[in-house]
């Protein structure tokens, strides 16, 4: 018996010490659809105290389906902030920045008839860094960067970078 309680003793002596060392880091990757209204299927833009937000969906590898709502704030001096939100609930926050400046393929920002609400089409850089978790990602952290492609009005945005959960 007493063997027991020393082997117990042990096992949650190590529990305790090796439960840090036991987060999962890994890649994380998604992409994410946005449509600004023009589209039948689109899911809209609205305005939010100090900014907008525009709701979107995809995928992250791995991890499953999810709803994105993204808040533009009117400060551009803020960072935009993101809330994946996964079919069970489970939350990932991010703040993003640019780390480039937008770039506009074969001068289309310069076309002849100028720029338009939708159409123009555009690629952007910006970096990520996870500011909040819920429910399975409670205490996640990770970061990394996305591109995106934006065309008439819908915008596809690739992440990649890493995730740790603890």
């Amino acid at each position: 018996m007493r063997r027991f309680f020393v082997l117990a003793g042990a096992m949650l002596v190590l529990g305790a010490l090796a439960g840090p060392v036991l987060a999962a880091t890994g890649p994380f990757k998604a992409v994410i659809h946005e449509d600004f209204g023009k589209r039948a299927s689109a899911r809209a833009c609205f305005p939010v105290t100090g900014g907008f937000a525009c709701e979107g969906d995809g995928v992250v590898d791995g991890r499953g389906r999810v709803d994105s709502l993204i808040v533009f704030p009117n400060d551009s001096n803020l960072p935009l902030q993101r809330t994946l939100t996964f079919g069970d609930g489970s939350t990932l926050v991010t703040n993003e920045v640019p780390n480039a400046f937008t770039r506009f393929p074969g001068g289309s920002q310069d076309a002849r008839d100028g720029d338009h609400g939708y159409g123009n089409p555009a690629f952007d850089h910006y970096d990520w860094v996870i500011v909040a978790g819920t429910g399975r990602f409670a205490g996640a952290s990770g970061s990394g960067t996305w591109a995106n492609v934006l065309a008439g009005d819908t915008i596809v945005i690739k992440f990649t970078g890493t995730l740790t959960v603890p």
